[in-house]
């Protein structure tokens, strides 16, 4: 049964030289995207989309306005989960920079899990990993959530 759930994690958007890699798979005779190739079973003690602590595969999808046509924007993200739940504040995305802190924090995770899987670590920075929380009807596509935008709702009045 789908519900609202929420997300908050520690997210790193993959650039697309490693979202747009393909794996083979042997067992079945042909090539893996990211996500399938991190549901494999070796790295099951790393990732798991359910227990906060864990990393996750996170895919996001919404519709852009390019040149007054509508667009499909996708992008894949690796997520280190802080809290999951379930809500009924209905659908919302937030997003914020990590602090120096929480940098120095997170950053060692990433590298951990980046050679756990086998893949090419990208930059670690400010400008690559934020902080996002989201709600979003779980029968459908994440919404994307990772730039950091201002709410107008909070400008003097």
């Amino acid at each position: 049964m789908s519900e609202m759930e929420r997300i908050k994690a520690v997210r790193l958007r993959l650039p697309k030289e490693i979202s747009s890699m393909k794996f083979r798979n042997e067992k079945y005779d042909c090539d893996d995207d990211i996500q399938e190739y991190l549901d494999r079973p070796e790295f099951s003690d790393i990732i798991d989309w359910k227990k906060p602590g864990k990393f996750m595969s996170s895919y996001g999808a919404s519709l852009i306005k390019v040149n007054g046509d509508w667009q499909s924007l996708h992008e894949y993200y690796i997520d280190f989960l802080l809290d999951r739940g379930w809500d009924e504040a209905g659908e919302f995305t937030k997003s914020r920079e990590l602090t120096d802190n929480e940098l120095v924090k997170y950053i060692p995770k990433f590298k951990a899990f980046f050679e756990a899987v086998k893949l090419p670590c990208p930059e670690l920075s400010k400008e690559t990993i934020r902080v996002v929380e989201y709600c979003y009807y779980n029968g459908s596509d994440a919404p994307v959530c990772f730039d950091t935008t201002t709410d107008p709702f909070y400008d003097e009045v």
